[in-house]
């Protein structure tokens, strides 16, 4: 049973990230920068999700950065659990 849960858990991720790809894909955007810059702002991205779709990141990006306090680290830095928290922050905006 844990092994069926495991593998569901990562067909949900892997489907999560294909679309977000694809969508990157169809508006020629460039998915692994897109990808990057997302997981180097993980508070940007659960603050406002919508100014972080591929179509409009590059504009966000753009924006002079708000002084937050206590700025975090990517989450390449991250403990898995913090990990698996921005992958269900994400899923919400679908």
């Amino acid at each position: 049973m844990v092994r069926y849960q495991k593998a569901k858990l990562i067909l949900r991720h892997r489907d999560l990230f294909m679309s977000l790809i694809h969508t990157c894909e169809l508006n020629g955007i460039n998915h692994h920068d897109y990808l990057t810059q997302l997981l180097q702002r993980p508070n940007e991205l659960a603050a406002h999700p919508a100014d972080w779709m591929p179509w409009n990141y590059q504009e966000t990006l753009q924006r002079p950065a708000t002084p937050q306090a206590g700025r975090s680290r990517s989450l390449a830095q991250r403990p898995p659990s913090e990990i698996h928290r921005f992958f269900r922050l994400a899923e919400r905006t679908r």
